[in-house]
């Protein structure tokens, strides 16, 4: 029996950060409905042009090819994974703010001290 694939996920596999996030994705993705690849391999998804707006922001593609990057694909995540939920209301409520980019460009750039707090608050 095929797994059900609600979306593939592309993310930076360099970064320690985002490696402990992908883990706790294919941890608490009951469904398996999630398909994580590292960022490197996105070029075989997309078009050069699109693929060079993307960045090396996180990439999260829907079951009908829609392509959601950086805050607007972290939030998109967020639903389909139940220990993330609880975010969601944050995260919907800072992109109405319009400061969703703004907090994931933060974020990205102090990647590495977020991924040692991270890392201790998971254990």
């Amino acid at each position: 029996m095929k797994k059900p694939v609600h979306g593939k996920i592309y993310f930076d596999s360099q970064c320690p950060l985002c490696t402990t996030v992908a883990e706790v994705i294919r941890k608490e993705d009951r469904q398996q409905a999630l398909d994580l690849y590292p960022i490197s391999q996105l070029s075989k998804e997309l078009s050069p042009e699109s693929y060079k707006n993307v960045g090396d922001r996180i990439v999260y593609i829907n079951r009908d090819g829609a392509i959601f990057t950086g805050f607007n694909g972290i939030k998109r995540i967020s639903v389909s994974i139940p220990v993330f939920l609880p975010a969601y209301p944050f995260l919907l409520f800072i992109g109405l703010l319009g400061a969703g980019d703004i907090a994931y460009d933060f974020v990205a750039r102090r990647r590495m001290r977020f991924s040692r707090v991270l890392r201790k608050f998971i254990g």
